[in-house]
């Protein structure tokens, strides 16, 4: 019985024990003063550590302001390039993304004893990653039933450099989006391509109201819809467009909160929203543009290097079907964001983990057509990525200067 149970669920386990192995990689990060310990490391890269000071502020307004004056809005310290809490003038309502991801944060610490600590954190973040990880690999089953490549998926996303890292270190709205953007690639490919009317609204709101990103992500699944309805005059996937209703349900949502909570009128919101995404385009002033596209370029191979050297052999050697490219279209279509925001994803490197779901996607659909002793090889290469990685998380991130 002991083999046969074995047998049957050494996937769950090894992603486990191998996810278990990260947080101890990890056990040093518990001990860092995020206050005092972020910087430019030795590769004069950021850390982004210091946004924990930004979600603490706003745990600490939830926490000492009553609901009707903190309206769970998105806030940051003093700045006049955004807009005045009327009810409070001291509190500065932040006005680049929708406040989901305090609000989560909040709701989580307050629910387990309301101890808003970076440590709280931190565990908060291991808890993402843990179940963004059993997606990615359930998902990966889904589309090649074989367990071995499950395996594989789960663990390129347990152990490469910037998930090592901002997983638990870095908590912001682009960790959050990954389990429900995974979550609708699910439906997605267990549908065959074909989403009901109200996953599609679900989706489209749901991803929406955490990040832009989850906008972005929105639109792709929109456009498939109506590539496929023009090629096949299938009116299901004329579905796939409520994710636009709920795209404009949750900007809705989000611009009234903002006008509520300050009083501006929509004139002024926008005006503030365009001057800061002016900041984090790609023709930003903070650097020039070829520094800056070398820079992303760099990171971003820190990252995720190995594993897209991978994905590229594979995709070059081996021809991917048709559904297939459909799942990795709508998985890769956030990665439009970078060539807009290009700055933003340059030096917040939690932007760039969506980079890393369509290349797990990549190696694995394109695995499946290996021979059994060619996966093996496969999940040695893996392997031998995720030391490389390994080996980058504790420079890349943790040699602070």
């Amino acid at each position: 019985m002991l083999r046969r149970t074995t047998k049957r669920y050494w996937p769950v386990v090894t992603l486990v024990m191998l996810f278990v192995a990260s947080i101890f990689l990890r056990l040093p990060a518990f001990g860092i003063d995020p206050m005092k310990e972020f910087g430019w490391t030795q590769f004069e890269r950021f850390n982004n550590a210091e946004v924990w000071i930004h979600d603490r502020h706003v745990l600490n307004i939830y926490d000492t302001h009553p609901i009707q004056v903190h309206k769970f809005a998105g806030y940051v310290g003093y700045d006049e390039q955004y807009l005045k809490n009327k009810e409070d003038p001291q509190l500065t309502v932040y006005t680049s993304f929708p406040p989901t991801h305090f609000v989560a944060l909040f709701a989580t610490l307050k629910t387990f004893g309301g101890h808003y600590t970076y440590k709280a954190m931190e565990v908060f973040g291991l808890a993402i990653h843990a179940l963004s990880v059993g997606l990615i690999a359930y998902l990966v089953y889904l589309l090649t039933r074989s367990r071995l490549l499950a395996v594989l998926g789960g663990a390129i996303y347990i152990f490469s450099t910037g998930t090592l890292w901002y997983h638990m270190n870095v908590y912001w709205a682009h960790e959050l989006l990954v389990p429900v953007f995974v979550g609708s690639l699910i439906v997605f490919v267990k549908r065959r391509g074909l989403m009901r009317w109200w996953e599609s609204l679900l989706f489209g709101a749901g991803m929406t109201l955490i990040s832009w990103t989850g906008a972005v992500a929105a639109v792709g699944y929109a456009l498939y819809g109506l590539y496929k309805f023009y090629k096949t005059k299938d009116r299901a996937y004329l579905n796939h467009l409520f994710v636009i209703a709920g795209l404009a349900a949750a900007l809705v949502l989000v611009v009234a909160q903002v006008l509520i909570t300050t009083g501006s009128n929509p004139v002024e919101y926008v005006e503030k929203v365009l001057h800061r995404a002016q900041t984090r385009t790609a023709g930003a002033t903070s650097m020039p543009f070829v520094v800056m596209v070398w820079r992303f370029v760099n990171d971003l191979l820190l990252d995720y290097g190995g594993y897209m050297v991978i994905a590229l052999v594979l995709a070059v050697k081996y021809k991917i079907e048709r559904f297939h490219k459909a799942v990795l279209f709508v998985a890769a279509f956030p990665l439009v964001e970078s060539f807009i925001i290009l700055e933003h994803d340059t030096v917040y490197g939690f932007g760039r983990l969506k980079w890393l779901i369509p290349v797990i996607l990549l190696i694995c659909i394109a695995g499946a057509k290996l021979s059994e002793r060619r996966k093996w090889l496969l999940a040695s290469a893996v392997a031998a990525a995720s030391v490389l990685h390994i080996a980058l998380y504790f420079s890349v991130y943790q040699a602070v200067k």
